[in-house]
C-alpha cells in the first residue's frame, strides 16, 4: 500500500478511529462485568445517558425568553383583561412580537443551535477519550501525557478535537454572554413578574455557563497539558492510561522488535 493511500486511511479528518492494525492484537477482547458487558460499553451508555439530559439543561438555559416566567400586559383583544403571567402563546409570538422581541427570540434560537453544535462535539470528544485511553487507580492521574508521547497517532487525533472543542465552546460562550445581555433588557426591564422572573433568569444562565466551564476547561487543559479529563463523569476523572486494545505490546518492545505498524505517519 503506497504511503498516500495509507495517509488517507489514518486519522482522516478528526479523530476518526484508528485502523484495526492499531490495535493490540495480543489482547483477545476487553474485560467484561457481571452483565457481560465492557468497561467501554458501559462507559458510552453513561454517557449518552447524560449527554441527553445535559442538551435538555441546554435547551432551557438558551431560549431565555421561552422558559423564564414573564408577566404580560392586558390584552382584551386576545382574552386577557388584566395584567397576567405570559403564556406560551404569547412567549412564541403568536399573537405578535415587537421588532426587538423579535430579534431576542432569533437570537436565543441561534444561541441554542451553538450551544447544541458545541455540545455534539464534546460528546465526540468524550467518545475519542473513552475509545483510545482508560482509567487506572493505580496510576498517577497525570500519567497520560508521559505515555502519550510513544502514541503520536493518538496523541494527534485527541489534540485536534481538543482543540476544536476549545475554540467551539469559547464561541458558544461569547453568543450565550450576548444572548444573556439582549434577553435580561426585555425579560427583566418590560416583563419582568418579580422574584419568578430573577431567579429562574439566574438560574439558567449560571446552569449555562457551568456547563460551559466545563467543557472549555477540560478542553484548554486537554490541548496544553495533553490530560483526558472527562466532560461527563458525575465525579472529576481523568483517564491516564491507553486502552488496552491499542497499546503496543512491551515484549515486543523490550525485545526490540516494536513493528513498523504501530507508527502512524502524520497528517
Amino acid at each position: 500500500m503506497s504511503n498516500d493511500t495509507l495517509r488517507l486511511k489514518t486519522l482522516f479528518s478528526f479523530g476518526v478511529k484508528l485502523p484495526t492494525s492499531h490495535k493490540n492484537t495480543s489482547v483477545l477482547s476487553e474485560p467484561t462485568n457481571w452483565l457481560g458487558i465492557t468497561d467501554n460499553t458501559m462507559s458510552i451508555i453513561k454517557t449518552t445517558g447524560l449527554f441527553f439530559f445535559h442538551m435538555f439543561k441546554v435547551i432551557m438555559a438558551t431560549l431565555l425568553s421561552l422558559f423564564v416566567p414573564q408577566k404580560c400586559p392586558a390584552d382584551e383583544e386576545n382574552g386577557f383583561p388584566e395584567d397576567h403571567s405570559c403564556t406560551d402563546q404569547e412567549n412564541i409570538g403568536a399573537y405578535g412580537l415587537e421588532p426587538y422581541e423579535e430579534f431576542v427570540l432569533i437570537w436565543n434560537f441561534i444561541t441554542m443551535g451553538f450551544a447544541l453544535l458545541n455540545y455534539l462535539l464534546v460528546m465526540f470528544r468524550e467518545r475519542r477519550l473513552i475509545n483510545y485511553l482508560s482509567y487506572d487507580p493505580s496510576v498517577d492521574q497525570l500519567h497520560l501525557p508521559k505515555v502519550l508521547e510513544n502514541y503520536p497517532e493518538i496523541k494527534h487525533v485527541l489534540h485536534k478535537i481538543n482543540f476544536i472543542v476549545m475554540v467551539s465552546s469559547i464561541s458558544t460562550i461569547l453568543i450565550f454572554i450576548v444572548n444573556v445581555i439582549v434577553s435580561g433588557i426585555m425579560i427583566i426591564g418590560t416583563y419582568s413578574d418579580g422574584y419568578r422572573t430573577i431567579t429562574v433568569f439566574i438560574t439558567n444562565m449560571l446552569l449555562m455557563m457551568n456547563i460551559l466551564y466545563i467543557t472549555v476547561g477540560h478542553a484548554y487543559v486537554g490541548y496544553y497539558n495533553e490530560y483526558g479529563l472527562s466532560c461527563f463523569e458525575f465525579e472529576p476523572l481523568s483517564y491516564n492510561v491507553i486502552d488496552e486494545l491499542y497499546r503496543k505490546n512491551e515484549h515486543m518492545e523490550d525485545a526490540g522488535q516494536a513493528t513498523d505498524a504501530m507508527e502512524l505517519p502524520t497528517v
